[in-house]
């Protein structure tokens, strides 16, 4: 089964580390048209395999994509809009703010829940309950955007801005609480079917497949643990011979998957794409070197996540064209 992989800017550091958002528009054309695909297919899919992958797969596209949002991207103070917002700064609903929620829960529904057969029951719960904190937020929301965008803060000084912002608050602690938990559900199950996967690659004989996964899953573990706080996790000797230790079971997995790369036609197509995946892997365990010898540098933690979530994509893209 080919299943994507979640990065980790969804799930540890998401408010440090934000990367630039892809053109919305092209995003969503390029979305809809995969989607409309995969559900084509997701019935004859469930049915063979017993789990339904297409539908596991938008749910990683979903949440990855929205992380790269422009509501998510930190302003040059430092916070996101969205940080904004839950700071209480009723300022920052700006124009189009309702609608980006409001996106977020048509894509969940219409484009996920409505449209792909088979049930991943604790997913599909959590993101309902996304789809209905939002639901049930749009008219305080689209209230206190009214009153933003029209600049009625200017005749008032901002005393129904704060009133209404009362009023969004607990809609926002409600959407944060849901998408937590849609989060958890789907690192849960990522991981869950990571185990899964590993053991079927390597029964099968797959060694590229067997290989690149478990790069990621090594580079997952190790980011985990030094991405937040580098300067104290590699002053823990344990820690530190542990992280050294994943690198070369890494490196080991690279050899086997370079064998791969040099008996491909060269220049092709799947050559390409599986040197991309061994460079971006290359590229990660420099940055924990660098990170290891100056873990108080800046950017430090974020320079590794930032690696492991560029092996991520490149992953993904052996996923998306069955390589």
């Amino acid at each position: 089964m080919k299943f994507f992989k979640l990065s980790l800017i969804s799930v540890i550091l998401c408010n440090a580390l934000l990367l630039v958002g892809c053109d919305n528009d092209k995003t969503n054309n390029t979305n809809e048209d995969k989607n409309s695909s995969q559900a084509e297919t997701s019935t004859t899919e469930v049915k063979a395999t017993g789990y339904p992958t297409a539908k596991y797969n938008a749910y990683i596209e979903y949440i990855d994509f929205y992380r790269r949002s422009s509501m998510s991207r930190p302003s040059i103070g430092g916070l996101s809009s969205a940080e904004m917002l839950r700071n209480g700064d009723f300022k920052e609903m700006h124009n189009g703010t309702a609608d980006h929620y409001k996106n977020k829960a048509s894509y969940l529904q219409d484009r996920i829940l409505n449209k792909f057969q088979g049930s991943i029951q604790e997913l599909d719960s959590a993101a309902q309950s996304i789809v209905s904190s939002i639901n049930a937020a749009q008219a305080d929301f689209l209230e206190l955007e009214t009153y933003v965008t029209s600049r009625k803060y200017e005749d008032d000084n901002g005393a129904l801005g704060k009133t209404l912002m009362e009023k969004v608050l607990p809609h926002l602690k409600a959407i944060d609480a849901a998408e937590l938990a849609f989060e958890i559900a789907l690192d849960k199950e990522g991981r869950r079917l990571e185990e899964q996967d590993l053991a079927d690659l390597k029964a099968s004989g797959n060694i590229l497949g067997y290989n690149a996964l478990a790069s990621i899953s090594q580079g997952g573990k190790l980011t985990e643990m030094i991405a937040e706080d580098p300067e104290t996790v590699l002053a823990n000797p344990s820690n530190l011979e542990m992280m050294n230790n994943q690198i070369v079971e890494i490196e080991g997995y690279l050899s086997e998957i370079k064998k791969v790369a040099n008996a491909e036609t060269p220049d092709s197509f799947r050559q390409k794409k599986i040197n991309d995946f061994y460079d971006d892997t290359q590229n990660f365990i420099g940055a924990y070197r660098n990170t290891r010898s100056n873990p108080k540098g800046f950017n430090a933690g974020n320079e590794v996540l930032d690696a492991y979530n560029q092996m991520i994509y490149s992953y993904n893209d052996l996923m998306k064209y069955n390589l």
